[in-house]
């Protein structure tokens, strides 16, 4: 008798938390802000850290379940050799899963055909990409649920 009496609110206090949770992750997942919630799901996906923003746009591309951060980063030389990032000659609006989302949301897209330099990862769940312009500073970190 003690034990369904004590059973009942744990129940409860289980799946309580799982909804909060799931609610949780759904809302940041899908989130258009730039949060730091929003910024850890790409440090937690990737394993860089994005340094604090003083300018960032967030971008959720719903249709193809790709959220773009566009962040201005100041130390690009730490940055780049810190997470290993690859030196690339291609255009870079072809690299960028969300161009034609970003391109009609008038967010700020690379613009030049010179270095930039480039990160990627996947695992079961998702798959990232971040792309920095070293001319610039710019930083774009796309993150696609799978």
């Amino acid at each position: 008798m003690k034990i369904k009496f004590l059973l009942v609110p744990f129940t409860i206090l289980a799946v309580s938390t799982i909804l909060i949770a799931f609610f949780a992750f759904s809302t940041i997942k899908n989130s258009t802000q730039c949060n730091q919630f929003v910024i850890d799901t790409y440090e937690l996906a990737s394993g860089i850290d994005i340094p604090k923003q003083n300018n960032a746009s967030c971008y959720y591309d719903e249709k193809n379940k790709i959220r773009t951060g566009i962040y201005s980063i100041a130390k690009m030389d730490d940055f780049i050799s810190r997470y290993r990032l690859k030196i690339i000659e291609l255009n870079p609006k072809d690299l960028l899963w969300s161009q034609q989302y970003l391109n009609i949301h008038e967010a700020q897209l690379p613009h030049e055909e010179h270095a930039y330099y480039c990160a990627k990862g996947e695992d079961s769940k998702y798959k990232w990409q971040c792309l920095l312009d070293r001319n610039t500073g710019q930083l774009w970190f796309e993150i696609q649920w799978l």
